[in-house]
């Protein structure tokens, strides 16, 4: 299928995390996103796919009694706790077992499309307000569909500026740059999105305002799926 690209506005509050939870639970009820295959079983997994997931969460609980890197063990408890999620396991301790009832739909469904995705902002999982912009070189700024590829961490910002799974709060100066002033209308932003140029499971976010400068939505756009 390749990667999606995608684009929504939700309605304006202070804290943009809050819009775009807001937001995910209004795509995840529409039903807008690409779906994991259907299967024949209550969970929604596919007979193979669930023996594959025990597999892997087996594996991954091995690797956490060995695992003293801070780095490396968040990474391997955040991928336990999806795959835990998604094969429908869950205890009192369980660091889901706090989350709502859409939010675990989220990380299951995250977790069932695995690579492919569900090419919809649920594939995203934050808005990261202290991501600085790309790094600049002689004035120029670098091509972060390039550096995101040389220089990807798991969870850290590199030097293109994105995260993987992060959507990242445009500054001032760059909507200046690519509106011409820094309070971007609906209006001017069109029903077709802009066309940002991000890697692959990121995006961007940034206030939309009416024509006396109040805000009015935040925009989202981003692309991620294969």
């Amino acid at each position: 299928m390749g990667a999606s690209g995608w684009s929504y506005f939700e309605d304006y509050v202070e804290d943009v995390q809050v819009a775009f939870e807001r937001l995910q639970r209004r795509v995840l009820e529409s039903g807008e996103y690409v779906k994991p295959p259907a299967s024949n079983t209550d969970r929604g997994l596919l007979v193979e796919e669930e023996a594959h997931m025990a597999e892997m969460l087996k594996e991954i609980e091995e690797a956490l009694l060995y695992a003293d890197h801070p780095q490396v063990r968040a990474t391997l408890e955040k991928e336990r706790g999806s795959l835990r999620l998604a094969l429908g396991i869950e205890d009192e301790e369980d660091e889901n077992s706090e989350l709502e009832e859409w939010q675990k739909e989220v990380k299951r469904l995250r977790a069932l499309s695995n690579t492919e995705g569900t090419h919809s902002i649920l594939d995203l999982e934050r808005v990261d307000t202290e991501m600085r912009p790309p790094k600049r070189v002689s004035g120029r700024v670098y091509d972060p569909s390039i550096v995101y590829q040389l220089d990807y961490g798991a969870g850290g910002q590199t030097t293109s500026g994105y995260s993987h799974g992060a959507l990242r709060l445009l500054t001032e100066e760059e909507l200046e740059t690519y509106y011409g002033h820094a309070h971007p209308t609906r209006e001017e932003i069109g029903e077709g999105g802009i066309g940002f140029d991000v890697p692959r499971w990121t995006g961007v976010v940034h206030p939309v305002y009416d024509a006396e400068g109040a805000p009015t939505h935040w925009y989202f756009e981003g692309i991620s799926g294969d």
